[in-house]
């Protein structure tokens, strides 16, 4: 009994014990946070001094932006600062002193708007779809060697990271010194030019994040027929237009491989006449051959590796026919799971357009007006959508 009893008060000790050093470490960890917090808004007073020469009003932690917050792992703070009258984000490092590490986003949207109006005078008639720069990992965010003074944005493009993405009709990249030369690290640019100023109007207004859930798909592949000028920097290398669209009697392909970067096409692969009839075959054993009783082209095979093919059908081919009521059938035999689908068109132009994946495929284009929603079996099992 009295062996249980001190067994019982030596438990009872080592409980006060732990609770009192789990109190104690998270007293220690409040206060290293607090310490941090304050050398973090005291480099960002500094850095903002030095840099602008303005003084914090208010300096709050903050996840609005970046997400960061307090960050002990990354050694940084992400601080919603008012300053000089404005209201911006600064991130600043928990180590003292350290104001070099300061970014800020005080002057991007004047950037942005200086950036835009130098491409618009630099090439006319053309528009920027999307940028983002930093001077780190922070887009938005710019160290302490930019300050934007109006008239500097060469200078300050020169010295950023991240992207611009400029779209133009009728614009030939070939020996243009603004395209050439144009400022800024790594792979800044990428420039399209599209034949009229209609279809490149249809590509603005198209959301990127609408494209496809197929692997590798960009938005530029759906308006290949009419792009006549492409250039990128890609691994700080230019890159040319390399895209060309195979024709067959009834309709225009492209193959986009992965491996080769997503703007060059392939045509050592070309959609070939299938006279088997294995496609309808391969969908009657799935008991899904009524979604293709009404084709309205012959079956055709292209056996591709890794990237997706487009193909472009003539609207005018259609007649009476709805290209929204239409789809591309295709059956892979390439021993993929999801191994067959019917993809529905976008309309690009005078096109409806199909993505198909890559694979041994057979495929057809068929009408499905007064159909059901086609959902093949494999994706009515597994409960997802194609």
């Amino acid at each position: 009994m009295r062996k249980r009893s001190t067994l019982s008060i030596i438990w009872a000790v080592m409980c006060v014990g732990l609770g009192g050093f789990t109190i104690g470490d998270k007293l220690v960890t409040k206060h290293k946070r607090e310490t941090n917090i304050a050398i973090a808004k005291e480099n960002a007073a500094v850095y903002l001094a030095d840099k602008y020469g303005i003084q914090i009003q208010s300096a709050e932690v903050s996840d609005e932006k970046y997400r960061v917050g307090y960050n002990s792992y990354l050694g940084q703070t992400e601080l919603k600062v008012t300053a000089g009258g404005e209201e911006f984000f600064v991130m600043s490092p928990c180590d003292p002193g350290k104001t070099e590490y300061c970014c800020d986003d005080r002057q991007s949207a004047d950037i942005y708007e200086a950036a835009e109006k130098y491409v618009r005078e630099g090439l006319p008639g053309c528009q920027v779809e999307h940028m983002r720069f930093s001077s780190g990992v922070y887009y938005d965010m710019m160290n302490g060697d930019i300050v934007f003074t109006v008239d500097n944005i060469e200078e300050v493009l020169g010295k950023c990271s991240g992207y611009i993405d400029i779209v133009c009709a009728g614009t030939s990249f070939t020996g243009n010194s603004f395209v050439e030369d144009f400022p800024g690290n790594g792979d800044l640019l990428q420039c399209i030019s599209f034949d009229s100023d209609e279809i490149m109007q249809q590509y603005l207004d198209i959301d990127d994040a609408d494209n496809s859930s197929l692997y590798g798909v960009e938005k530029f592949q759906y308006f290949a027929p009419y792009i006549n000028d492409f250039y990128k920097i890609y691994d700080s290398e230019v890159n040319r237009l390399d895209i060309k669209i195979m024709e067959t009697n009834e309709f225009n392909c492209a193959y986009f491989p992965v491996e080769k970067h997503s703007w060059q096409t392939d045509q050592s692969i070309k959609a070939e006449y299938s006279p088997t009839g294995d496609l309808l075959k391969s969908f009657d054993r799935c008991g899904e051959s009524q979604w293709l009783d009404n084709p309205l082209t012959a079956e055709y095979q292209f056996d591709s590796s890794y990237g997706n093919v487009f193909v472009y059908y003539p609207l005018s081919n259609f007649g009476d026919i709805p290209p929204e009521n239409t789809g591309l059938a295709w059956f892979s035999y390439g021993g993929m799971g999801n191994n067959r689908n019917i993809c529905k068109p976008r309309i690009i132009g005078d096109y409806a357009v199909y993505v198909m994946p890559y694979g041994e495929n057979r495929f057809t284009v068929v009408d499905l007006t007064g159909k059901d929603e086609y959902i093949p079996g494999w994706a009515a099992k597994s409960k997802l959508l194609p």
